[in-house]
């Protein structure tokens, strides 16, 4: 293998990747890969501008366009700050939050009456509701 891609989306939904060299791969999965965010668009600013790629291993996938001899990996990554808290502006971290539970009306919208409704009053005006 000649080197792994460690792949992340921007805010904006834009793929973005860095490459490590096999060697580094142990410290990445266990301390992660030092990133400057202000770089990225959307990431932060020139104060808070380190961040960290932790690879997920069950994300590992042989690109194949790449030559056998000369093999590239890729492995998609979830984002944190130096303290361990996730990234609010990462992508996977955000897709694995539960949505939130609508909340129930009080009152059904007077405003869109029901398809049923709306068509049996028509084939009645139009006399096609007539039983036989």
């Amino acid at each position: 293998m000649k080197f792994i891609r460690l792949a992340f989306c921007d805010c904006f939904g834009r793929p973005k990747n860095i490459s490590i060299m096999p060697h580094e791969l142990e410290r990445a999965f266990k301390y992660g890969i030092a990133i400057d965010a202000s770089a990225i668009a959307g990431f932060g600013d020139e104060v808070n501008s380190d961040l960290f790629l932790h690879p997920d291993a069950s994300t590992i996938a042989l690109l194949p366009w790449r030559p056998e001899h000369g093999s590239v990996v890729r492995m998609f990554c979830s984002i944190t700050h130096p303290d361990g808290t996730p990234f609010a502006h990462d992508t996977r971290a955000f897709s694995s939050r539960p949505l939130p539970t609508p909340r129930r009306r009080a009152t059904p919208s007077p405003s869109a009456p029901s398809w049923n409704s709306t068509c049996s009053g028509w084939t009645k005006r139009r006399g096609h509701g007539r039983s036989l």
